[in-house]
């Protein structure tokens, strides 16, 4: 098996050129005026959810959470996941997403899985959704 030059002086000049960009990189993250850069920035609160609802991990299950009726709530007080979005966006919060009801409805999947909401009944195709008795 015959060694070509050409091929080893390719991968030599490869190399190189990789040191050299590994090297300036390093001089770049050391520079102490990066640090002022990296330090995350403070967003606003959109959240209205208050500090005694179970934690849920995250600010949308809070805030979703704080506006659903109780576990012992009638059938006509459920809430679907427009009446839900239409209660948020009456009490100030802000969506970030660009459809709020599939935003809204992530969270209650998320709520229903670590069993802080559940749905109960069905309103025309829409699901009536509640707090979980804990």
């Amino acid at each position: 098996m015959a060694i070509n030059l050409k091929d080893v002086e390719e991968r030599l000049a490869k190399a190189k050129e990789e040191a050299e960009f590994w090297a300036k990189a390093r001089a770049i993250l050391a520079d102490p005026r990066l640090d002022s850069l990296a330090t995350p920035r403070q967003h606003p609160i959109t959240s209205t959810a208050t500090l005694d609802t179970p934690r849920a991990y995250g600010e949308m299950k809070n805030s979703v959470y704080a506006v659903l009726p109780e576990a012992d709530a009638g059938i006509a007080e459920r809430m679907t996941t427009l009446e839900i979005v239409a209660k948020l966006q009456a009490k100030g919060y802000v969506f970030k997403a660009q459809a709020p009801s599939i935003a809204v409805n992530g969270a209650l999947t998320a709520l229903e899985e670590k069993g802080f909401a559940e749905w109960s009944g069905r309103r025309g195709n829409a699901k009536l959704w509640r707090k979980k008795k804990q």
